[in-house]
């Protein structure tokens, strides 16, 4: 009896000594754990990194039917650390340790990392597989789990640690733990030279350095219908293999480019000449390295038109009449063919007049992206106008759209005017979007009660009404004009967040001027909303095209999607 308590009190004793040491410490006593005991380590269990795949249902994941009956609870104690490491040159490394939930532990498999920066252009995903060789319980909870990542200096980050297998993606979507962290600056742990000088080829400002670099010296001149340009190049110690030239003139997407080596460089420069140009004109003209995400730079240049000589007179009016003779007896020959079309045989056709048959283009011209124009209140506060950039956002940076936005365009604005910009972006662009809401809904029904009512209580809330006011009202007249004449009102769209809201409810948000355009309820309908704006039908007779993180339970994998998620996660659940 002796000896087991002296080996009792040899344990403990250890225990107390190494808590001081890595992941070592006394747990507190639980309810149904009466004794001390020591805490475990993450080396009880091992565990390995894999290649992140998507976020996937248990049954995806090949679990049984009792796994997945089981929730598994979120991760707790999620912490992010900042520390050096050699293996992150260039950048910072970050280290994330959490612990995981006691819920379900019998059934976990492992956890999801994933870290995305703040604009969305740098995602980092690892996939932590546990390798269980014996049955986990509740004990376990205390073991922590790290993973550690290389990121970019001076960048806020969102993270996301998931336990999977998951039951369903849309309902734990929301037993995550998530925080965010921003990385430490170059400077706080680096030298000035290793940040700033760009000849120090062995430290952090090269890269940067490198994707700044933009020509100092640019000469252009136009004679007749070409362009000469003449920039300098980079420094050898760049290594810039090439540079790029687009030109496209203004108002149109019909980008030409040429591309110009370095090595063809004479005394530290290149030359181009643009053919085929259009006198008279401005053309946008950009030039940048070769470089992923370079910087651009960017210039507008007005080609003169230059005076005609009288020869050139002379064979443009001869070739004008000639063009104008060839016209006249081409619609005599075809009158003349209409009118003996059912006494002459193919044969008799043949022997008289032979057209060239059609020719199928070669290749198909790229689609433009759908032009939107998106109307709002500016009265919900500052949630909606998050929840509105970030829409703007999804739709611009993943669903491959150009949209308008008065916040995007205030400069635009301030120098037009607002309803002439106003009446422009209507006109020109092909869909016209109105977020609805309650206030929307409000002021564009009742406008003057509700401007006098709201402009006696805090007009400062409610800033910019007339502006959508405007817009709702040059909308739903034109709706109802094209109701009139054409019958195609594809060009108005109505949408609205559910927000755990009944569609019906939602629907009573459209003010009455636009009940007749088409309506979507978000994110629900979203697919539907992709396949309106791009003409695009996802299904078929026997075929279905599947679109990536368009839909609701996926669209938030996505930088801008996953900002909109969070906007709309974040707004209010009763607007006024």
């Amino acid at each position: 009896m002796s000896n087991w308590v002296l080996s009792f009190l040899l344990g403990s004793l250890i225990c107390e000594l190494s808590s001081g040491r890595a992941k070592l410490d006394i747990s507190p006593v639980s309810a149904q754990n009466k004794g001390s005991r020591c805490r475990r380590t993450a080396g009880d269990i091992q565990y390995s990194f894999q290649s992140c795949d998507t976020l996937s249902p248990c049954r995806a994941e090949g679990g049984t039917t009792e796994e997945c009956e089981v929730a598994i609870g979120q991760p707790e104690s999620l912490q992010v650390t900042s520390v050096t490491d050699g293996r992150c040159p260039g950048s910072e490394a970050v280290v994330l340790a959490w612990t995981p939930s006691r819920y379900g532990m019998a059934f976990l498999r492992g956890f999801h990392v994933r870290l995305h920066s703040e604009d969305g252009s740098e995602v980092k995903c690892k996939r932590l597989a546990i390798n269980r060789t014996r049955q986990l319980d509740a004990s376990d909870a205390d073991i922590e789990f790290r993973a550690s990542f290389c990121v970019s200096f001076s960048t806020l980050y969102f993270i996301q640690v998931y336990a999977y297998p998951f039951l369903h993606i849309k309902t734990d979507e929301f037993r995550r733990a998530t925080t965010t962290h921003r990385s430490r600056a170059c400077g706080d742990t680096h030298s000035e030279v290793y940040c700033t000088n760009c000849m120090n080829f062995e430290g952090y400002a090269k890269e940067s350095c490198i994707k700044k670099w933009v020509p100092s010296n640019i000469t252009i001149s136009g004679v007749g219908t070409s362009v000469r340009i003449s920039f300098n190049t980079a420094p050898n110690s760049y290594s810039i293999p090439s540079y790029s030239v687009f030109y496209a003139r203004q108002h149109t997407a019909n980008w030409s480019y040429v591309t110009l080596q370095h090595k063809s460089a004479r005394h530290g420069y290149v030359e181009t000449t643009l053919q085929d140009l259009t006198p008279g004109a401005n053309y946008t003209i950009q030039i940048f390295s070769d470089l992923l995400d370079s910087t651009r730079k960017q210039i507008v240049y007005y080609l003169k038109e230059t005076e005609a000589s009288p020869i050139y007179v002379a064979v443009t009016a001869t070739a004008l009449i000639l063009v104008t003779v060839a016209v006249i007896l081409s619609l005599f020959l075809h009158k003349c063919l209409r009118r003996r079309k059912n006494g002459i045989s193919k044969s008799d056709l043949a022997g008289t007049l032979m057209l060239p048959p059609s020719v199928p283009p070669q290749s198909c011209p790229r689609r433009p992206p759908p032009s939107i124009f998106l109307c709002y209140s500016s009265c919900e506060g500052p949630g909606h106008i998050r929840l509105v950039l970030a829409l703007a956002s999804y739709l611009q940076q993943h669903c491959a759209c150009q949209v308008t936005l008065d916040l995007w365009e205030e400069e635009v604005m301030a120098r037009e005017g607002h309803m002439t910009w106003l009446s422009e972006q209507i006109g020109r662009c092909r869909f016209v979007m109105v977020l609805c809401s309650e206030s929307l809904k409000r002021l564009v029904d009742l406008p003057s009660s509700s401007s006098s009512s709201s402009s006696s209580s805090s007009p400062d809330d409610c800033r910019g009404r007339h502006l959508f006011m405007a817009a709702a009202a040059l909308a739903g007249e034109q709706l109802l004009r094209a109701q009139l004449s054409s019958g195609d009102l594809s060009k108005f769209i109505t949408v609205s967040f559910s927000q755990g809201v009944e569609g019906g409810e939602e629907r009573s948000h459209v003010p009455r001027v636009l009940e007749l355009a088409t309506h979507y309820q978000l994110m629900e309908d979203f697919p539907q909303l992709f396949s309106h704006l791009h003409f695009l039908p996802l299904e078929q007779p026997g075929v279905r095209l599947r679109v990536s993180n368009i839909n609701k339970d996926d669209y938030f994998c996505v930088g801008s999607g996953y900002a909109l998620f969070c906007a709309l996660r974040d707004r209010p659940l009763q607007l006024t």
